[in-house]
């Protein structure tokens, strides 16, 4: 059952521990607008220069960079909220993007160093834990999580 004025879901993506790499073979994709971004995003990513493992790099990009954005738009909603009430703006009210602090970590920057992204993935693991919360002993904690916050991409 959907809450009122919650985000369909346009994602749907296997969760993993911490341990776990991501997954980018079990996705599925509904047709909406937010599959259209993601697909959008990806694309863009896949023609970054030196990734790592071209598909699954862009793919993990993506991830954090999708959620990122629906995000930051739950932020600025409320902020606009708050704003109204108050009728002015404060100082440090702009809203950054997390999503590009792991990209340093990602990007080999000598030869071999695509097989030592374990910084990468703690980084994605640790940002993904910010938004959702942690990966539970239960199977779907954070898919419930994702689910309570409206999010357009579940993790199950």
């Amino acid at each position: 059952c959907a809450r009122e004025g919650a985000a369909a879901v346009d994602i749907v993506m296997r969760d993993g521990p911490r341990w776990h790499g991501v997954q980018s073979t079990s996705v599925f994709f509904r047709r909406g607008p937010g599959a259209r971004l993601f697909f959008r995003l990806l694309l863009e990513k896949m023609q970054w220069v030196s990734l790592p493992v071209l598909d699954q790099s862009a793919f993990e990009q993506t991830v954090l960079e999708f959620l990122d954005l629906w995000h930051h738009s739950r932020q600025l909603a409320a902020q606009a909220n708050i704003q109204h009430a108050s009728g002015r703006m404060k100082d440090g009210d702009l809203l950054h993007f997390q999503s590009t602090f792991c990209i340093h970590d990602m990007v080999p920057i000598a030869p071999a160093r695509e097989w030592q992204l374990s910084a990468y993935y703690e980084c994605w693991q640790n940002r993904i834990q910010e938004l959702l919360g942690e990966f539970g002993d239960e199977p779907g904690v954070r898919g419930v999580r994702s689910h309570e916050l409206g999010s357009p991409l579940f993790l199950a």
